[in-house]
């Protein structure tokens, strides 16, 4: 079913405007609001940072509730069941309100409702959600990032330690509480390994390498590397941007931007990929002067949403005006029904679970910042949806938006 759908979608390829229900999103008071542009579907919910405050939109019936009133900022994430919603420093309870603070900030089990803390004194803690953390690793251990295996039953950590001179990956087991080091860095250069994840089918463990601890550095792009779980050395991806929506993860290949001019992501960015054990990279998208691609999203079929606009010097910040494309192979299209009004760029492109829908947030300059709204495409019936909701205002650096920190979306 899923691939009909899917190829439903794309054989329109460009989506005339039309059939929208849109409307004017209700004000958000602490209790529930109804808003008129609302998809006719179950589209799961989605949680996301507003002025301050944690909100929940439910997608079926597009009613907006605050989880969290006042000291609530991103990162944002939702459990794997949907039920509890972790932000800096703690979580809540969707159902109840029930709010718990935390000694940092939470990293989710992909498959049950548990979670590790990477602590500000560099220690991990586990637990259950609702329930008791335990310590993994000491405070003082130098633990600094940490990402769950595709099953939930490893962690793997990163570790900064004796004033950068130790460098390290390990590999939990949280069957057992066995550890075992994945990766050490041979010689004293200063660099905090920054975990991006493991691959889909758990074999291999994908890292950043802050070079110099430099935030400097760290916005231009730095090494993207894989190393198996089984050890060994590690692999060189790409020199990549440090935003987690700039690479995603398409079956077994993974998708990245390609960086063609640092931190200035409006420059004439490309996508490409690489797959495992080669690595090997692969343009789809070669980077150029007339289109910057950003942001790719793997859909059904390894379909691609991506978020694409002129290239050119983004002076001063927010006049990106970017919409959103389908890849397929090599070919790119726009859709049309997302051309954004002038003043406005398309942000955050994202997959339902079935592949019918396509989320983002229209995105523009106040002055006072970023705010965004969001939208639903109907790519089988060519329908833009929407306002849906206001999704609060976020950050602009050097063209990149940080929708996917303040945004966690569960899919049903």
């Amino acid at each position: 079913m899923v691939g009909v759908v899917a190829a439903a979608g794309l054989a329109v390829w460009a989506v005339v405007p039309g059939g929208s229900s849109a409307g004017r999103g209700s004000r958000d008071s602490g209790a529930l609001v109804a808003t008129r542009g609302c998809p006719p579907a179950n589209l799961g919910s989605l949680a996301f940072v507003r002025g301050g405050s944690l909100q929940l939109l439910d997608l079926d019936g597009c009613r907006v509730r605050t989880l969290v009133g006042a000291r609530a900022e991103g990162p944002v994430a939702m459990s794997p069941d949907g039920n509890w919603v972790s932000f800096r420093g703690g979580y809540v309870d969707a159902r109840s309100g029930r709010v718990r603070r935390l000694p940092g900030n939470a990293v989710w089990s992909p498959r049950v409702n548990v979670l590790a803390v990477v602590t500000r004194k560099g220690g991990v803690e586990l637990g259950r959600a609702g329930g008791r953390l335990r310590p993994l690793l000491p405070d003082g251990w130098g633990a600094w990032t940490a990402a769950f295996s595709p099953q939930g039953r490893r962690l793997a950590v990163s570790r900064t330690a004796d004033h950068g001179r130790v460098e390290e990956i390990w590999l939990l087991d949280l069957s057992d509480r066995s550890r075992r080091e994945l990766f050490r860095e041979p010689r004293w250069v200063g660099a905090p390994t920054l975990l991006e994840g493991f691959s889909p089918d758990g074999r291999w463990v994908l890292f950043w390498k802050d070079l110099d601890a430099s935030a400097s550095l760290l916005a231009d792009g730095v090494p993207l590397l894989a190393i198996p779980v089984t050890g060994g050395r590690p692999r060189p991806v790409s020199h990549e941007l440090y935003f987690r929506d700039y690479v995603s993860w398409c079956g077994g290949r993974l998708v990245y931007v390609i960086a063609r001019s640092g931190r200035m992501v409006t420059q004439g960015d490309g996508i490409a990929d690489a797959t495992p054990p080669g690595w090997r990279s692969q343009t789809i998208l070669p980077p150029g002067r007339s289109t910057s691609w950003t942001t790719p999203a793997c859909g059904p079929g390894g379909v691609l949403a991506v978020a694409a606009g002129p290239s050119g010097d983004d002076e001063p910040f927010g006049h990106e005006h970017r919409s959103i494309w389908l890849v397929q192979g090599s070919a790119a299209r726009p859709l049309s029904a997302t051309l954004p009004p002038r003043g406005t760029t398309d942000e955050w492109p994202s997959w339902s679970a079935d592949g019918r829908w396509l989320l983002f947030v229209r995105t523009r300059f106040s002055g006072r910042g970023w705010p965004g709204t969001l939208y639903a495409l109907d790519l089988v019936h060519n329908r833009l949806v929407g306002p849906i909701a206001h999704v609060g205002t976020t950050e602009n650096y050097y063209g990149h938006y940080a929708w996917t920190s303040q945004i966690s979306w569960h899919r049903p």
